[in-house]
């Protein structure tokens, strides 16, 4: 798909002029693909899995020389080619599946990083070295990452989602941990016209919860209701959401275990509680 033209094409679009140089834009994107893939992910292995020699140095100055607008029209375009290819091939009963995960990541230990993104607090005090915040929105389907934020460590996930929603498209189902559960979030997810599976919170009374309709026990629509303190917050939100709780079967830790999910998807008729525990057993995102 990475062909020199595709990348000539890109640069002369950000209006990105070079001199010629053994290491062009389309050798040092190509080192950089290499690099990632190879089982060190150093500069010099991408060198060896080519069969050429080279010194890292020199590709580290190359890359430095692509300005980030480069990177970023060639990784859209990538996504857009590829969802383009699958098209209604990569979507579940209508719905682009979209997996939402984060982590952290800690980088060397100098100033600048640790005044743009901080230092975790433990008990034992800072942390050594710098730490990230990232989350990624990725097709389940392709496993290509669709959007993604990094920034500060402080900065919650559940903030760093926030700021890709206008990449996501109308329809769109997220697939997340308990990190991205919460009354308040289920509103947000709706205003932005996207539906959502996800673990129930690990601090909800379903027993507690107003059934609206019960398709069984174990399936069934509730009235989940907004913290006060959100509506607060933004008092335009609703007392309560309408959501579907279904308990469903998966191993967790290597042993079979019930919980329960909760979801967008009201219609039992058109979307069956056995339909859903496929998001069981083909991603581990709902078994965390």
């Amino acid at each position: 798909m990475i062909t020199k033209n595709r990348i000539e094409h890109i640069c002369r679009e950000e209006n990105y002029q070079y001199r010629k140089r053994i290491l062009t834009p389309k050798a040092t994107i190509l080192h950089m693909i290499g690099a990632a893939l190879s089982r060190e992910g150093s500069f010099q292995s991408s060198w060896h899995n080519i069969g050429q020699a080279g010194q890292s140095d020199i590709l580290s100055k190359a890359r430095k020389r692509l300005p980030t607008k480069v990177w970023n029209n060639l990784n859209q375009w990538i996504k857009d080619a590829i969802d383009k290819e699958f098209g209604e091939k990569a979507k579940w009963r209508g719905h682009r599946v979209i997996g939402v995960d984060g982590t952290c990541v800690s980088m060397s230990d100098e100033i600048e990083l640790s005044e743009r993104y901080g230092k975790s607090k433990s008990k034992f005090g800072l942390s050594r070295f710098p730490i990230a915040q990232m989350v990624f929105a990725f097709t389940l389907k392709t496993r290509v990452t669709v959007a993604h934020q990094i920034d500060a460590y402080k900065l919650s996930e559940q903030e760093l989602l926030r700021r890709m929603y206008a990449q996501m498209k109308n329809g769109d189902l997220i697939i997340g941990d308990r990190h991205f559960a919460g009354a308040n979030l289920y509103v947000e997810y709706r205003q932005h016209g996207l539906e959502f599976i996800t673990r129930t919170h690990q601090c909800l009374k379903i027993d507690r919860l107003k059934r609206v309709k019960e398709y069984s026990k174990k399936d069934f629509i509730v009235e989940l209701p907004l913290m006060p303190e959100h509506r607060r917050e933004n008092k335009d939100l609703p007392e309560y959401v309408l959501v579907r709780i279904i308990e469903v079967q998966a191993k967790l830790r290597g042993k079979k275990e019930q919980f329960w999910l909760i979801t967008s998807l009201l219609d039992a008729k058109n979307i069956p509680k056995m339909t859903l525990r496929i998001f069981t057993k083909k991603d581990g995102l709902l078994r965390r």
